[in-house]
């Protein structure tokens, strides 16, 4: 199935509905894409609409599926019912043959609630870091769910700025890199997406965004599009 995602091929949202946290919400994807055309959600003010029924597709595929969780919401926000996580890591878990993708802007959430549970190899656990701000906030509570045996990735999109790795702990097994698109997209330099990579670490670069296109020589980088889930059965 083909989604704007890019690196997934299934998208489920046992909820929709979110606030913004920081500078990387500012042209939300799902914001826009709820006010353009949603028909309850247009004001995208904080309320959770709960669909846990669309989890039920989850049983229904034949075919090994990398799945997104959430791209409508931020399932580890404060006022997400705790139930909604309950309910999603008890259907994951019952389908070990996928692969499921988590992300938040709220890793320590994150973190607190995965802490107690088993680790479920199907499931990578991603952080958005837009800028060095971000990343250094977010990058502890990461770490601990590296160490406690999750897979951890970082979505580094849309890229507001420099990212310098070594001033954190934390080193994910995959990083998304992408600039924004949209009306308004603030742009993405090469030189970011360069730095937002860690020499060995699989990287899927997704675009440089609607405010960037480079041109002329040695202005296209031949960044790539690597899945670690592809080379190693997780």
């Amino acid at each position: 199935m083909s989604n704007p995602i890019g690196y997934c091929n299934e998208t489920l949202n046992p909820a929709r509905g979110c606030v913004c946290v920081s500078p990387g919400c500012q042209h939300c994807y799902a914001r826009t894409m709820t006010q353009r055309f949603g028909k309850e959600e247009k004001a995208w003010d904080g309320t959770i609409r709960l669909q846990l029924h669309t989890l039920n597709r989850i049983g229904h595929w034949r075919k090994r599926r990398v799945c997104f969780l959430g791209d409508m919401t931020d399932l580890f926000q404060k006022d997400m019912p705790p139930h909604v996580i309950i309910e999603t890591l008890a259907r994951v878990r019952t389908a070990p043959q996928h692969i499921f993708l988590f992300l938040t802007k709220r890793p320590e959430r994150m973190w607190q609630r995965l802490r107690e549970e088993p680790v479920l190899s199907n499931v990578w656990c991603g952080a958005t870091c837009e800028d060095q701000t971000r990343l250094v906030e977010r990058a502890p509570h990461m770490a601990a769910l590296a160490k406690s045996g999750w897979h951890t990735w970082a979505s580094c999109e849309p890229l507001l700025g420099i990212l310098d790795w070594s001033q954190v702990t934390w080193r994910p097994r995959w990083i998304v890199i992408g600039g924004e698109n949209g009306t308004g997209a603030r742009k993405m330099f090469p030189g970011w997406a360069q730095r937002a990579a860690i020499p060995g670490v699989p990287l899927w670069f997704k675009g440089w965004g609607s405010a960037f296109q480079p041109c002329g020589p040695g202005t296209m980088l031949q960044l790539p599009r690597e899945r670690p889930w592809l080379s190693t059965r997780t």
